[in-house]
Parts: C-alpha cells; structure tokens; sequence
C-alpha cells in the first residue's frame, strides 16, 4: 500500500465518522421537544453541532494538503474533534 492510499483510506475514514456524528447530532435535535434555549440538552446539541462544523471544515483543509501530511492533519481533526466534544459536558451544579 502507497502512503497516498494510507492517506486517502484515514482521510476517508475521518469523513465518514464526522457525517456518522452530524447524523446523531442532527437527529437529537430534531427529536428534541423542549424550546427552552437554557436547556441543558439544547446547549449540549448547540455544542455538539458546532464541534462537527469544525471538524468538517478541519477535514477539508486536510484534503487539499500533501499526501504525506494528510494522515497527520486527519488525526489532528480527530484529536480536535474529541476535545471539542469534551468541552460539551454537564454544567456545573448552581451554588448553594
């Protein structure tokens, strides 16, 4: 296998788990029955939603880099992208 298929193959791979969690993420929302926008869930969906933008455009700029530099730029998507997913947690408890 050539690094340009390795390449190709995880740039690939990025891709389809980012329209995977575009998917998961849209369909929550849609399901959601609450309006309320201080609600947990919506501010979570929000965060969620704006996560898979990043790494959707992440992954774009990693399709027009070299062969050799795709794989790397493709797992730093993916490290961006789990970052960005954590910053979604639970909020704190309000103060007592």
């Amino acid at each position: 296998m050539t690094a340009g298929g390795a390449g190709s193959r995880v740039l690939l791979f990025v891709l389809v788990v980012l329209l995977l969690l575009l998917a998961v993420v849209l369909g929550a929302a849609g399901r959601q029955s609450d309006p309320d926008p201080g609600n947990f869930r919506s501010s979570l969906v929000d965060c969620m939603t704006e996560c898979a933008a990043e790494v959707v455009s992440c992954a774009s700029a990693c399709a027009r880099k070299p062969r050799d530099e795709a794989p790397t730029c493709a797992a730093d998507c993916v490290h961006g992208d789990i970052s960005c997913l954590a910053g979604c947690g639970a909020p704190a408890p309000p103060a007592a």
